[in-house]
């Protein structure tokens, strides 16, 4: 008797141990004279951390004593995309964060990625990253769920007992209408051990979630009433209605989603409109599907950048 309620969150195109990352911006040619890879507004970083960067980069999710991941263009070219994403992000939401948001980010970032050192380049975007997310208020998010819901239309919520026969969902329906609680009987011996666990609670559905002969009891039901006994394929069910609703999801369960809906709607178009500079021996961007393009040749073999000075890094 499940039923799936998927929260679909519309996600930007990369994805990263579940960081949001899309990258779009305009391809400068004035980075590299101050030893700059790459800028975007006041954040940039340098050449002399590109390939550590990347390094640390390759290692996410890896366990903490794993070396440095081997160093490619497209493996710099990743790297430098959430390095612009993460920037972009930080400053699109940086009025909102606190020192609260920081030290929550830091403790995230030490405990998910401890292979990644700390002062670093790459530890200080992850803490960005994770403190801008941390900083959407919370009514925003809420806000968001209003929405959402409204999207699903009406919906029913209620919750069952599932036993093996008529008899049995019989004599629950006594025991509860002499005053026992539904939630605790349900819990003691619903069949159904993952609503039962519960209470019986099967939350809140759209039509067309449930097996005909359910869903036309719960449907044609009122709220707070006791119906049943229900056959179905699975059994049968005593029901006890809880009502009609806009929409089913309940903010604490889908505080995060709602967190990565609200990001793409609200960072979607900061990071489109970013001024990100890209020094050119490690690329350029393409605003048309927002990824590093490698240069020319570069597929195989790292820029060479050794030896080279400033100026002949602008050339």
């Amino acid at each position: 008797m499940k039923r799936s309620q998927v929260f679909v969150s519309r996600l930007f195109w990369m994805a990263l141990l579940g960081f949001v990352g899309i990258a779009a911006a305009a391809c400068g040619s004035g980075v590299g004279a101050g030893g700059a890879a790459i800028e975007l507004g006041s954040e940039s970083l340098a050449r002399s951390d590109v390939q550590d960067f990347a390094g640390m980069f390759g290692t996410l999710g890896a366990p903490a004593d794993t070396p440095a991941a081997e160093v490619t263009p497209a493996s710099i070219g990743s790297s430098l995309e959430f390095w612009a994403v993460s920037a972009a992000i930080e400053q699109e939401l940086g009025d909102n964060i606190t020192d609260a948001h920081r030290e929550g980010a830091k403790m995230w970032a030490e405990s998910q990625f401890p292979q990644v050192a700390e002062d670093t380049p790459l530890f200080e975007r992850l803490q960005g990253y994770w403190a801008s997310r941390l900083s959407i208020p919370e009514q925003e998010l809420r806000d968001q769920l209003v929405a959402v819901n409204a999207e699903q239309g009406e919906q029913v919520c209620a919750s069952h007992i599932l036993v093996d026969t008529e008899e049995e969902a019989n004599e629950l329906i006594s025991r509860i209408e002499s005053g026992e609680d539904f939630a605790q009987v349900a819990a003691q011996f619903s069949t159904d051990t993952g609503s039962g666990a519960n209470g019986g609670s099967l939350g809140c559905a759209a039509r067309g979630q449930y097996v005909p002969e359910f869903e036309d009891a719960v449907w044609n039901g009122t709220d707070g009433e006791l119906i049943g006994p229900v056959g179905t394929q699975f059994g049968f069910h005593v029901i006890l209605h809880q009502g009609f609703t806009e929409g089913g999801f309940v903010f604490e369960e889908v505080e995060e989603e709602l967190r990565n809906l609200v990001f793409d709607e609200r960072i979607g178009a900061a990071i489109l409109a970013a001024n990100v500079q890209l020094d050119p021996r490690y690329g350029e961007w393409s605003s048309d599907d927002a990824r590093v393009v490698l240069p020319a040749g570069a597929e195989t073999e790292l820029p060479d950048l050794e030896g080279l000075t400033d100026e002949g890094l602008t050339e």
